[in-house]
């Protein structure tokens, strides 16, 4: 007898015409499944029986179907397709099977018929859907492989059969298009699951396109279906009737959607929930209870949880691993394997039907309480580790869990709210550390607002220190501060000692970050208590804020010190990321001091530090330092695309500069640009902004070993103090340190202004780069009188003055107090002549060099502003609104205590600052970036909370980003803030876009 399966170019002759049942004939396409193809036709040339399995509607039949059609050929006798779907009696196989092949059985057993019927036969036996008849299947088929050497068995079940010689394979879902910000329509072809959803969706409905608008929504439903064939067909059938943003809101409930197939499918796949039915009813009643309990998961879990959750009893725990074991048999769960470990998960659409089952059965709070009780316990047993060197090890046990960690939070939130309020508070160091600020300070702040979290309790502490802290890194102080100043209040009434030490900490950085130098009586409090209880961490932190207060009082000595104890400290501590932090404060130092070379190689040791340990402030910002470092020495691109990948990074946290450091960077930015001129420099920008941030750090390092190769004569000048670079360094440079607050270059950016005034935000008066002591405005009339001319660029009479100064005083009485106010002004700025007298007027003297914050953001966003609204592809003019919007550090003369004259250019800033979002947000939105957009809108909802046009907008983005239970969520955000602040309910058009909302309509 000749080979079995000859090669591919030896096609064997039949030996006599055979009826067999044929092979069915694909109404469509393979799509995605050549590479699948090819690995099975090897292994079925090498294989007796190939069992292929995987869940229902992962598309075993239709791969069946391909590989047994080009493989035909190769067997003499050709394929035989068995469906037997049919058949529920495993008594009547082998009958089945030979009525099937249309062969003589005789009055013999029908197994023995069917064996001698086939035992001389070479041919290519295709048995679909075997999962039901597992036992029968497995006997038979065992025995055919043995008595019958010429026949091919190929076979798709949900579960292996299990017998001596079976090869299974399980059928992978088709790769999905990844998640991306902005996927392109070719991304989503690229991606197999992408592919079959657009192919499937013109088959469906003919005027269907792929575009840049519906491929985002196309590629989520394709991840949000695991890249399941079936699913994605059911999907696609549904754009007759649904937009892809449509569907993709839909999918929460999957089953309502994916209820419709051809007509030619079988029963069970004609909709997704019969497909999932069949694998239900073939398993035992205590496996199905498993499964169901299962569907509270999210995303992965591991053996320990499922044996707590799925488990009423310690007791009952004992059989979980077993029925977990035959639910992956039968291809109902994954395992996922990684270094010495095994997890499991739930294919959506299988965690969405259990979870109905288990809704059904009723029970469901309590496996819900059961897991929120195991995710709370993990994060309790790490948290004491997220500031130890240890913290790493326990930080990604933590994140692995996060997607059941929000469940739980979640379920907390709405069935125990004190216990979402000590999770959530629980977790601030994971959100810091994981870089989801955002994400974090949404559950924070959700929790801290339930009416069970009001009284001054211990938990309530922990989450307002953990809410102030990310917006303190998020440069919110105004926010931030009174967090902080609470949680400390709480804290220290509760007697933890420890943690009201980090929120004094914290509440020094957050005023160090102004240069508030009150921030000095915290800082120094708390590292006391770290000092005390060698907490390395808390050290290093609360010395850094010290470090940032001398060297905003130009004392670079003891700026030096403290920063050099801070590296040994972080040293000591022992992770990248905190050495990262300090170096980079100590390379500042160094800067401000004239030593770029020493500069650039400690700051290039921080960031070789903090690719270890990523996070995305640290990363932006010593990015922005290596940039000043690049300007001094004249590397103005290299500089400027520094700044642009420095700002998009900072974007993916929501972070913006501190203000010390926009001062102190700001120079050096102009400096770069007017160097380059405006479009170069923008053009450098902007491919900082787009490369991949591997291959900016791996720029900047290589710039940095290029400008300095002599590394150890910078590094052997501070090996005494422990701190010494690695790898970085040169020769002393010869740059003196500058006089005032900014460093010396090797060419110096131009003088700063004369007078500087920024009054946006907290009041800051600078005269010629140096900010003024409080001392020297003893009469705070005087520097009011400063503002009201500031706010007057062309000038006030004595007159105009007097009615806003001395509205009830005479004319006598305003003409002597106008000038005691005057000399007192003058004298203050230390030149008489930056107050001018023209034409009977009192005005500033702009041609001296006077910068005014507030004239130059309504200057350059009011010329912006226009050419962002008419032109979505004018990129300049929203850079430059960008740029204007970055002056607004809060409203005019926020807390000052002047006249009422400030409230109408503080109005007329704000609802110019309110409209530039907006603006930003919109163009975004029309641009297909809903993410960009949803950031901006809800940047005006901070500075405008009762901005109801701003909710709507942030909605409809939300919805079309597929978040429509987010957008739905906003309104209620919305409805309660209406409802506490001004007794109110909301407009009827956001309330119809509520209704919209609720039945998946677009908006």
């Amino acid at each position: 007898m000749t080979s079995p399966v000859a090669a591919a170019h030896d096609v064997p002759t039949p030996r006599e015409t055979v009826v067999l049942p044929p092979l069915p004939v694909p109404l469509t396409p393979l799509v995605g499944r050549d590479d699948e193809v090819a690995t099975l036709r090897q292994l079925l040339a090498t294989t007796r029986l190939l069992t292929l399995t995987g869940a229902g509607g992962s598309g075993k039949t239709r791969l069946a179907i391909e590989v047994a059609s080009q493989f035909a050929p190769h067997h003499r006798d050709g394929v035989a397709w068995l469906d037997l779907a049919p058949l529920a009696d495993p008594q009547l196989l082998a009958s089945y099977i030979g009525a099937a092949l249309h062969l003589e059985m005789g009055a013999r057993p029908a197994v023995d018929s069917l064996l001698d019927a086939l035992h001389s036969r070479e041919l290519l036996l295709v048995v679909d859907n075997c999962e039901h008849l597992v036992d029968a299947c497995a006997t038979l088929l065992e025995r055919l492989i043995t008595r019958a050497p010429g026949v091919r068995v190929l076979a798709t079940s949900r579960e292996a059969l299990g017998i001596a010689g079976e090869r299974a394979w399980l059928v992978p879902t088709l790769a999905t298009p990844a998640a991306t910000p902005s996927v392109t329509p070719a991304e989503v072809i690229a991606a197999p699951a992408g592919r079959l959803f657009v192919e499937r969706a013109q088959a469906a409905h003919a005027a269907f396109r792929l575009t840049p608008e519906n491929a985002g929504p196309i590629a989520s439903i394709c991840r949000r279906l695991d890249g399941l064939p079936l699913a994605i067909e059911l999907a696609a059938a549904r754009v007759r009737a649904l937009s892809p943003d449509q569907i993709a809101a839909r999918l929460d409930k999957a089953f309502h959607v994916l209820t419709s197939a051809p007509r030619a499918a079988t029963s069970r796949h004609r909709t997704l929930e019969e497909a999932i039915d069949w694998s239900y009813a073939l398993l035992e009643e205590g496996d199905r209870r498993v499964l169901e309990r299962l569907s509270v998961f999210v995303g992965d879990f591991s053996l320990e949880a499922a044996e707590s959750v799925c488990a009423p009893t310690p007791a009952d725990a004992i059989d979980i691993l077993d029925r977990l074991v035959t639910l992956v048999d039968k291809s109902l769960v994954v395992m996922i394997e990684g270094e010495g470990t095994v997890r499991y998960r739930l294919l959506e659409t299988i965690r969405q039907y259990a979870a109905v089952r288990l809704a059904a059965a009723g029970g469901g709070d309590e496996v819900r309480e059961r897991h929120a009780r195991f995710y709370i316990g993990i994060v309790r047993e790490a948290e004491p580790h997220f500031i130890t060197g240890a913290r790493g090890a326990w930080m990604e046990r933590v994140v692995r869990e996060l997607d059941n960690l929000r469940a739980a939070l979640a379920w907390t939130r709405d069935h125990a709210p004190l216990r979402c309020l000590r999770l959530a508070g629980s977790l601030s160091w994971v959100w810091y550390s994981s870089g989801l600020w955002f994400e974090g300070r949404r559950w924070l702040e959700e929790a801290l607002a339930l009416p069970e979290a009001q009284p001054p309790t211990l938990a309530r502490g922990i989450a307002l220190l953990g809410a102030g802290i990310l917006a303190s890194l998020q440069a919110q102080v105004a926010v931030a501060r009174p967090w902080l100043e609470e949680a400390a209040s709480i804290l220290h009434a509760e007697g933890d000692v420890h943690r009201e030490a980090y929120a004094l900490a914290y509440l020094g950085v957050t005023m160090g970050q102004v240069g508030d130098l009150g921030a000095e009586a915290p800082a120094r409090q708390a590292l006391a208590v770290f000092r005390e209880r060698d907490d390395l961490y808390g050290q290093r932190l609360a010395l850094l804020v010290l470090v940032t207060l001398r060297l905003k009082e130009r004392d670079l000595d003891t700026a030096r010190s403290l920063a050099e104890e801070a590296a040994q400290v972080a040293r000591r501590f022992g992770a990248p990321r905190e050495l990262g932090i300090a170096l980079q404060i100590l390379g500042t130092v160094a800067f401000q001091q004239g030593d770029v070379a020493l500069a650039g190689a400690l700051m290039g040791e921080a960031l070789e530090a903090l690719q270890r340990d990523p996070q995305a402030l640290w990363i932006a910002r010593v990015l922005e330092l290596l940039a000043m470092v690049a300007g001094a020495r004249r590397d103005d691109v290299h500089a400027a695309r520094l700044y642009g990948a420095a700002h998009a990074h900072r974007a993916l946290i929501g972070s913006r500069q501190f203000q010390l450091d926009q001062e102190r960077l700001a120079p050096f930015i102009d400096q770069a640009r007017q160097s380059l001129g405006a479009e170069a420099f923008d053009r450098a920008w902007s491919e900082g902004e787009r490369l991949p941030m591997q291959e900016v750090i791996a720029e900047a390092l290589e710039r940095l070993r290029a400008a300095h190769p002599a590394a150890d004569d910078a590094s052997a000048r501070h090996a005494a103090g422990g701190v010494a670079p690695s790898g970085f360094g040169a020769a002393p440079s010869a740059v003196p340190a500058a006089p005032a607050a900014l460093p010396a270059a090797a060419s110096a950016p131009s003088s700063p202004p004369a007078l500087e005034v920024d009054a946006l935000g907290p009041l800051e008066i600078r005269r010629d780069g140096v900010t003024a002591p409080p001392d020297v405005w003893r009469y705070a009339r005087g520097r009011e009188l400063l503002l009201f001319l500031l706010v007057h660029p062309d000038g006030c009479t004595r007159e105009q003055i007097g009615l806003a100064f001395w509205p009830e005083s005479t004319a006598a009485q305003v003409k002597n107090s106008f000038h005691v106010l005057l000399h007192h002004l003058r004298r203050s700025l230390g030149r008489a002549d930056l107050i001018a007298f023209d034409r009977n007027r009192y005005r500033m003297a702009w041609e001296l060099g006077v910068r005014f914050d507030a004239a130059e953001f309504e200057a350059r966003a009011t010329e912006a502003l226009p050419a962002v609204r008419n032109d979505d592809e004018d990129e300049d003019a929203a850079r430059r609104l960008r740029e204007a919007l970055s002056l607004y550090r809060g409203d005019f003369l926020s807390g000052e205590d002047v006249g009422d004259w400030h409230l109408a250019p503080r109005d007329r800033l704000h609802r110019l600052y309110v409209d530039s979002l907006m603006a930003l947000g919109t163009r975004a939105q029309r641009l297909a970036l809903p993410g960009v957009a949803a950031e901006w809108y809800r940047r005006v909802i901070q500075v405008d909370p009762l901005n109801e046009g701003a909710h709507r907008r942030l909605m409809r983005t939300l919805a079309r980003a597929g978040q429509r239970a987010e957008a739905i969520l906003q309104f209620e955000r919305l409805t309660a803030l209406l409802r506490r602040e001004l007794e109110a309910t909301p407009e009827r058009r956001t309330m119809e876009l509520l209704d919209a909302l609720r039945r998946g309509e677009a908006v």
